[in-house]
């Protein structure tokens, strides 16, 4: 959501799963809000950085601070290529997600696909990203 020319909110939900015969089911969700200050804004390009709360559910269940950078080039119509770095600090420990990103854009709707790696505390997951984003 982009309340100025160059204010926005930014709103993310991640649910990660895991069925291992040697460690159970585990379950971790994190909900991110994201004030993002864009300084870079062109016809063709835009580069911002934020700063919120995020918080990590599961065994963990707690409220941290967050701070984000990212960037998205529009390089051709509809399509975009994007990368953002995200930083969540929570009891002495963080998570750390790059996302590398190609979107395909459709009126207020953008169809997401890309890399994903993660780093909850000292282990590091790699991951194919799918989502959709709401511009309201």
């Amino acid at each position: 959501m982009r309340f100025f020319k160059r204010i926005g909110l930014e709103l993310d939900y991640l649910q990660l799963w895991e069925n291992s015969p040697n460690f159970g089911k585990n379950a971790l969700a994190i909900y991110t809000a994201l004030a993002k200050y864009n300084r870079v804004r062109t016809e063709r390009f835009n580069a911002y950085w934020g700063l919120g709360a995020a918080y990590i559910d599961g065994d963990v269940d707690a409220l941290g601070f967050t701070y984000g950078l990212g960037a998205e080039w529009f390089f051709a119509k509809p399509f975009s290529l994007a990368c953002n770095f995200n930083q969540v600090l929570v009891n002495d420990n963080n998570v750390n997600k790059f996302n590398g990103l190609l979107n395909y854009h459709r009126k207020q709707y953008k169809f997401i696909g890309g890399y994903e790696h993660l780093k909850i505390g000292s282990v590091g997951f790699s991951n194919v990203s799918l989502g959709v984003g709401i511009s309201l």
